[in-house]
């Protein structure tokens, strides 16, 4: 979770109760890595988002990021993949602690570091194992580069419905 998101005295406590870890925004985080590679190394579990961030636009999966397969080499441990559908989300940090919902989760087959030649490999494969969970079958990951971050420009354009672009 973002450093930032500790700062608040409730938020903070809650975060550090629940196990997250605060992590700086924009690049790789050593001592979060280390701290989430004992964790998994003994016998934790560490929950990554793949994008390293919460997707607030309308597609699928925005770039992906290769920290989970980092962890997973890292820790020699594999990767669970986890399709949530329904988890609600109004814009803010705090939203899904206010919303009802109905949450549905979908667990896959592990996938072990040693079967890919590269966190980036593994990351994509991790990606299209959530896509099936998803139903999402034709859908085709793309890498974020270091240190890439969605413009508003962007964020705006993929909440766009296809009839309201004005280029088609």
């Amino acid at each position: 979770m973002a450093r930032e998101f500790f700062a608040n005295w409730f938020f903070g406590w809650f975060l550090n109760e629940t196990g997250a870890i605060p992590t700086r925004r924009g690049g790789i985080d050593n001592a979060s890595v280390r701290e989430a590679v004992k964790l998994l190394q003994e016998g934790k579990w560490v929950g990554v988002l793949p994008e390293g961030r919460i997707n607030t636009s309308d597609q699928f999966m925005m770039p992906v990021r290769p920290g989970a397969a980092l962890l997973a080499r890292r820790a020699n441990v594999p990767i669970l993949p986890v399709y949530i559908e329904g988890a609600p989300y109004n814009k803010t940090v705090t939203s899904p602690f206010f919303m009802p919902a109905q949450v549905t989760i979908t667990v896959g087959e592990l996938i072990y570091p040693n079967d890919f030649e590269s966190d980036q490999a593994m990351i994509v494969a991790a990606v299209k194992a959530i896509a099936q969970l998803a139903d999402q079958t034709d859908y085709e990951p793309t890498l974020a580069g270091k240190n890439w971050k969605p413009t508003p420009e962007e964020l705006a354009q993929n909440q766009q419905s296809p009839e309201d672009d004005p280029s088609e």
